[in-house]
């Protein structure tokens, strides 16, 4: 095996055995008792579903204005803007929550009075993202022109799978953002149709 494979693979189980580090050699000292772990690793999750979100913002911001340039002069500018909008506020607003839980890490009696409003809020995030990118899909499909009616497809599929992928250690937050997406869809695709007839 070449040594470069070697040591994707490598990163690869890092990557995939991020939440048990340190633990172990915790519980090995007998140091941990079950709660400690129980918080720390809702803690890790959390810090990992908010850290997976932040390098979104850039693409989250291109995606948004070219979308807001492409619907200019038609009818979806409006709701491609203002879900563009509250798309990237909701990037953003991830933001203090990933340096609290980072701030967490080193004040473990604060960690389980701070998980369950932390986690609130991450779910906010997904519930509003995924209302923003609705927006914006509703107002591709209420267009009226042919090729962005495509684009929506397109764009439906595609952040619906990556919100879902993002959101799927944190199964509340997973059911806000894939519940908003789908009702959004929903609305839209009907609204739409009436609106072509």
């Amino acid at each position: 095996m070449p040594r470069g494979s070697r040591l994707v693979l490598r990163q690869i189980y890092r990557e995939m055995t991020v939440h048990f580090q340190g633990i172990w050699s915790d519980m090995q000292h007998g140091q941990l008792v079950a709660e400690k772990v129980g918080d720390e690793f809702a803690r890790r999750q959390m810090l990992r579903t908010s850290a997976a979100l932040l390098p979104m913002i850039p693409s989250v911001f291109i995606t948004g204005a070219l979308l807001a340039l492409v619907t200019w002069n038609t009818p979806a500018f409006d709701m491609v803007l203002l879900g563009g909008l509250a798309s990237l506020l909701t990037m953003v607003a991830n933001f203090p929550i990933f340096l609290k839980l980072k701030l967490l890490a080193d004040q473990p009696d604060r960690i389980q009075k701070s998980l369950p409003r932390l986690d609130t809020a991450l779910t906010a995030v997904a519930l509003v993202s995924g209302i923003g990118w609705s927006t914006i899909i509703a107002g591709l499909l209420l267009s009226g022109i042919a090729p962005l009616h495509d684009m929506a497809i397109a764009i439906s599929i595609s952040t619906t799978a990556i919100g879902t992928l993002c959101y799927l250690s944190r199964p509340l937050a997973n059911l806000a953002w894939f519940a908003s997406m789908g009702m959004g869809l929903c609305v839209a695709i009907a609204v739409a149709g009436q609106s072509m007839q």
